[in-house]
This record gives C-alpha cells, structure tokens and sequence, in this order.
C-alpha cells in the first residue's frame, strides 16, 4: 500500500518555518469528480490507525475519520396528512407559513431551511411576529452563520464559495491567521476569506478555519447585516493582542481588492 497525499492537500511545514516557503501541494480533492471523493471501505489497522480505501484504489491513512451523513427533516408522523398536506409537497414561504395552508406554520427543522438551533430560535420569532405582531418579520432577513466546533473551530457566515462562482461582481480575500496571539498561545495556523460585492463595497460573506475563529463570527454577521463599507471595516482597530487582530488584516486585504 503506498500513502496517498492528504486529501485537501499539504504544506511542508518544515520549509515554511525554516524558508518561508508556503507553497501548497494540491491533494486528491484537485482530482476528484466535482470536489468529491468517493469511500469504498474504511479499515482499521494496527496502532489505532484508519485506512481510507477510495473508489480510485487509492489509500489515505490516517487517526481520525468524521463521517458526515447530513440531516432531513422527518415530516412521515407529525400528522400532515390530518391537514391535507401530501408530506412530499411540503413546502414553507418565508413567513414560516406552510405553502397553500394560511393558518398553518413551520419552524425549526421542519421547515426545510437550515439545521442549526440559532435559526430554529429564529424562525420562532419570524412565526410569533406573523401571528401576533407586526407581520413584517422574514426568514431570510439576515445573514446565516453556522461553526463547526472542531480544533480548531470552522465557521461560514452567509453563501459559501461555491455559492458565488460566477458572479463577476463578487471579489474575495484570503488571509493567513498569523497575528501574535497565534505565536504567544502557540496556537495551530488558519485562514479567513472574505467576500465582498464590488458594486456595493460591502461584505457578503465569509469562512475560515482557525483557533478561537468561531468569536470571529459575531463581527462578520455585524458587518454583513449592518452593510458597513468594507473602507471603515479596514480602519477599524482590533485589541492586541487578540486572535480578532486577522479581521484587522483581512479587512485591509479585501479594501486593496476592491481598490
């Protein structure tokens, strides 16, 4: 069996701390069919190892493996059918109304949107206001974030990268997470990229991989909602030395890339 690279890919950390270097070496993912890698068999070996057996023959050996099977709302036994809703049609605008029912609504899950708890809390609020308040309230009024509690944490605010391919008046920034709170705490390396619209100069999106990038968040939902130019962004100032300095540094990077 010969090691196969690294999935995403790999740096030599090696020539980067003693050269500089940084160059990055595409891995199976550069190869794969529409960014997917595809699993026949995972296999565990001696010294608590794994061995990822893909669908090209090749192997990726490795400690760890996180299987992600995704999520679907479970809609066969709450009754839709009491109501007249085929549960295949099932379908909510966004009031959080079910589509053809005006006194029926969804939340949370069921409604088909995204599966995170601070969106279920959301939508209970977007419900209540229909019901019992001023009626003006959406889902989809505001930007979406969602972290993934891993070390070091990954975050998402708004549509993803591949959620903007294509669109010309979309421009991103990617920045390394070195800032000195990375060196003092002896913190792992990550990244930020940030996108933003060339004809508004505001943010629209963001994701990254790093310590402490899931207290990131709160700052790029601000900034995305609150349609801030991403020419104040750059100045504002970040405490040092805090992990929140490479906002300081991305801002900067994504005001020279709309210049």
């Amino acid at each position: 069996m010969t090691r196969a690279p690294r999935g995403a890919g790999t740096i030599d950390i090696e020539k980067a701390l003693s050269e500089g270097q940084k160059a990055f070496e595409p891995g199976l993912l550069a190869k794969a069919n529409r960014g997917i890698l595809y699993v026949d068999e995972v296999n565990l070996l001696d010294d608590n190892l794994v061995d990822v057996v893909l669908d090209s023959g090749e192997h990726i050996e490795t400690d760890q493996v996180l299987m992600v099977v995704g999520r679907q709302p479970n809609t066969d036994s709450i009754g839709l059918d009491s109501v007249g809703i085929d549960a295949s049609d099932f379908g909510v605008d966004d009031t959080g109304r079910v589509r053809g029912h005006s006194s029926l609504w969804a939340i949370g899950d069921v409604a088909g949107r995204e599966q995170y708890t601070h969106v279920a809390n959301r939508h209970a609020a977007i419900v209540a206001d229909q019901i019992a308040g001023t009626a003006s309230r959406r889902l989809g009024e505001s930007v979406i974030p969602a972290c993934i509690f891993v070390d070091p944490p990954a975050m998402v605010v708004g549509p993803t990268w591949a959620d903007l391919e294509g669109d010309d008046d979309v421009v991103w920034a990617e920045t390394d997470a070195e800032v000195p709170r990375m060196a003092t705490d002896e913190m792992a390396d990550g990244f930020l990229a940030i996108a933003a619209r060339r004809s508004t100069g505001t943010v629209v999106a963001a994701h990254g991989v790093g310590p402490k990038f899931d207290e990131l968040v709160h700052a790029l939902v601000v900034a995305i909602d609150g349609e801030v130019p991403v020419t104040t962004l750059a100045r504002t100032i970040q405490p040092f030395p805090t992990v929140g300095e490479v906002l300081g540094v991305a801002f900067g990077d994504l005001a020279d890339q709309l210049s």
